[in-house]
């Protein structure tokens, strides 16, 4: 019977897999229960602000766009209206901010 051994190396790369799947799934939630449940007002202030995000992105403010994105998330983690899974998303998040700052600022992360 094979064995399916892991090395030092891939453990962490993998976790990190884990926690990225996680966290994509945690968001999709967030996201689809957002849109039923985020208040009209909210839904108005993220009509409003898109396109000064997409000026930010083409205007190449990374550090504006950067703190964009994030406060975006932050909204619609919000909006879900579910305590424990924001706290879900929220942690896993942070647990994540080192390795998604250097792969958004392009350099190669040593695990992922």
């Amino acid at each position: 019977m094979a064995r399916l051994t892991v090395s030092r190396t891939e453990a962490p790369s993998l976790h990190l897999h884990s926690m990225l799947v996680a966290t994509s799934k945690l968001e999709a939630i967030c996201g689809r229960l957002s849109a039923e449940r985020m208040t009209v007002e909210g839904r108005r202030l993220l009509k409003l602000e898109q396109p000064a995000s997409a000026k930010l992105m083409h205007a190449g403010a990374d550090e504006e766009d950067a703190a964009y994105y994030i406060e975006f998330h932050a909204r619609l983690h919000r909006g879900a209206h579910n305590d424990h899974i924001l706290e879900l998303v929220t942690q896993t998040r942070a647990r994540l901010a080192w390795p998604r700052a250097i792969q958004l600022a392009g350099a190669p992360c040593p695990i992922l």
